[in-house]
């Protein structure tokens, strides 16, 4: 029985859904699920899992998964060593990088929104590649009556200071980071509340 959840598990094709969670199928590393993201419909939550299969090959899947069927991942994977094949979910910006001994941030380099005090947050279109030192950031700050939107990288260490000490000033009142392809599209109040410094390698 256990044999055959875990084939289930291993094999079920990634439900397309529109949440910041990579996207990937049968990939063979993990730089190949970064590449591309989706965000999760309602009652479902991001996951990762890898599987060895019949060349005894690695293989990864990643995307979106319903919450029923990720209780059932965490009860067959509990108890497993960390060198047994792996299922996990989690929620938040850029979790899927702490699941299943997922290699560190520092061997990627992130896609996101760049762009200096626009008006609004929907409205930048522009988009740089950080160095890998960097993830996304995105900030908010008051420019008299109104809002400015900033985005763009950061370098990881001072991401790291932000989760854990924040950072305001007179005109800025949100600052975030975020691990992730255009991550920083997200609401910054959103990824301030869900930044910690392990996930920028601190």
């Amino acid at each position: 029985m256990f044999g055959q959840i875990l084939i289930f598990l291993c094999t079920t094709s990634v439900v397309h859904c529109v949440d910041h969670c990579w996207l990937c199928n049968n990939a063979a590393d993990i730089a190949t699920c970064r590449k591309t993201t989706t965000t999760c419909n309602a009652g479902e939550e991001c996951f990762l899992e890898n599987f060895i299969n019949s060349l005894a090959q690695t293989r990864y899947n990643a995307g979106c998964r319903t919450q029923a069927l990720c209780r059932v991942m965490e009860v067959v994977s509990h108890g497993k060593r960390s060198a047994d094949p792996c299922g996990q979910c989690c929620t938040g910006p850029g979790c899927q990088e702490h699941l299943c001994g997922s290699p560190s941030v520092a061997e990627t380099n992130y896609r996101c929104l760049d762009c200096a005090s626009v008006s609004s947050s929907g409205s930048c279109t522009q988009r740089i590649t950080c160095q890998d030192t960097e993830v996304c950031s995105n900030s908010v700050s008051a420019d008299g009556a109104f809002l400015r939107y900033s985005f763009g990288c950061e370098q990881k260490h001072i991401c790291a200071e932000f989760a854990a000490h924040g950072r305001r000033s007179a005109i800025t009142i949100c600052s975030s980071c975020c691990v992730g392809d255009e991550c920083n599209k997200a609401d910054c109040f959103q990824l301030a509340q869900n930044m910690t410094r392990e996930m920028f390698g601190r």
